[in-house]
């Protein structure tokens, strides 16, 4: 199965989660001892684990069940009910005469009786106001579905982009400690030389200065690979090595990726797939019906009812009186102290408010994704210079320690051509990220965070 159809099921299979499908769901295992983590069981990991896509499944899931609530409204309603009591001696309603006689069955009053009643209730009309809720919070179900694709899409690009950070910091790491290799061998060599009078002492100070200060980029290189590790532990939810005792591998390379999509292309998907864009345009339709909701509270309200009931007689406790009954109550408030009024008031500003949040997320697509395009050409042109200028400085730097072994440059050339190669190979490095991030972030501009790019031939 290609990787393509591996990372487009991973992602659907949760969105089915998201939809009320969690018996279909396995949990994904850590990596044991030795194994690695790649690409593909990273966004698993994190779809399975991160807090935020996490708690977007649980807001999809709150608005399912009020959405139950509200629709129960629309359905039959069917109660039973019973009691059954005992009246005090003063509540019996007897002459003077009679009260010196214990109650019989000729007591105006029983002194015990009992009722039970079976219910079955039906809402007719109440101006549309229960139709219209449950629409209101059918799109609302519908924009929690879309913010849990949404999270599941930022999800995907806050991996990945972790994931070529440590990469990269790890790649950064090795140059530095390269260069601290390097820059011994170029004091051992400066050392002997200044021993056997060949050069002054203070390049040999200035050798010593140099591999000093490496040794200090090499230390901060190593705290900015643990930070990017621990960004990317955090979106996983993977527990530290220290109390694990598993380290971090990775299985991957930093290489720069190929962007799928043309501007064209790329906002014609926008407008079509963004989740955004259709939670947006749930959330305006949801404040539609809250409107036309509250315009029912100034009409009457309608419902039938039938039921079947048993009870005891009020005169007399031995005799059931049971049958059938059924009709119809209305309703209609004339005067609520403008509490209709204020509801609709308060729904029209929610409205006015969802198509300016609409309006906002149009807008913001066509200039988001100009903005990312033109920034990937820049990195894209930034790469291929960078790498140019890596390769042209490593062969400049092999030859000038070659050189200065056999005297023939000075030790202020090497440590020149040293700093120059080091700065055109981490440039490249810092370009390839910043290059996959720009089109990490196209994609979920795009809202297609499923398909990786293909990597870039050179």
């Amino acid at each position: 199965m290609s990787f393509v159809r591996k990372s487009a099921r991973i992602l659907g299979l949760h969105l089915f989660v998201a939809a009320g499908f969690a018996q279909a769901m396995r949990p994904v295992q850590l990596p044991r001892m030795g194994e690695r983590w790649t690409e593909e069981n990273a966004l698993q990991r994190a779809l399975e684990a991160n807090p935020d896509f996490l708690a977007a499944k649980a807001e999809y899931e709150r608005q399912q069940g009020i959405r139950m609530q509200v629709r129960a409204r629309l359905l039959p309603q069917l109660s039973f009910s019973a009691s059954s009591d005992k009246r005090d001696q003063g509540l019996i309603d007897r002459s003077p005469q009679e009260f010196s006689f214990p109650p019989s069955q000729r007591s105006n009053v029983a002194a015990s009786s009992y009722n039970a009643r079976v219910e079955l209730r039906q809402l007719i009309y109440d101006g549309f106001d229960a139709w219209n809720q449950d629409k209101k919070y059918r799109a609302q179900e519908d924009e929690a579905r879309f913010a849990v694709e949404s999270a599941a899409h930022r999800t995907i690009a806050l991996v990945r982009q972790a994931f070529d950070a440590v990469l990269w910091r790890r790649e950064a790491l090795a140059k530095e400690r390269e260069r601290v290799t390097a820059l011994q061998q170029v004091v051992d060599w400066t050392v002997k030389k200044q021993e056997a009078g060949e050069v002054a002492e203070y390049e040999k100070f200035r050798a010593q200065a140099e591999l000093k200060l490496a040794e200090a980029e090499l230390a901060q290189a190593l705290s900015n690979v643990a930070k990017a590790e621990q960004a990317f532990r955090r979106l996983l939810m993977v527990p530290d090595d220290v109390a694990t005792g598993s380290s971090l591998l990775l299985e991957g390379e930093l290489k720069p990726r190929a962007l799928p999509w043309t501007l064209p292309e790329a906002i014609a998907m926008a407008h079509a797939r963004r989740p955004d864009l259709s939670g947006a345009n749930a959330n305006l339709k949801a404040a539609q019906h809250s409107v036309r909701a509250a315009y029912g509270g100034y009409l009457p309200k309608l419902e039938g009812y039938v039921s079947y009931g048993a009870q005891s007689s009020y005169f007399d406790q031995t005799r059931r009186l049971d049958g059938w009954s059924g009709g119809v109550a209305a309703s209609w408030s004339i005067f609520d102290g403008l509490e209709t009024r204020g509801r609709i008031k308060m729904e029209l500003a929610a409205r006015r408010s969802s198509e300016v949040r609409l309006d906002d997320i149009e807008m913001q697509i066509d200039s988001q994704l100009r903005e990312l395009f033109a920034g990937v050409e820049l990195a894209r042109s930034t790469v291929e210079a960078q790498r140019v200028a890596a390769d042209l400085a490593g062969r400049s730097l092999g030859q000038a320690r070659r050189l200065h072994e056999l005297g023939q440059v000075s030790l202020e050339q090497v440590l020149q051509t040293e700093l120059t190669s080091r700065q055109a190979e981490l440039g490249w490095l810092e370009a390839i990220f910043n290059h996959n991030s720009t089109i990490t972030e196209i994609e979920y501009a795009v809202g297609s965070g499923i398909e990786p790019s293909a990597p870039v031939r050179h």
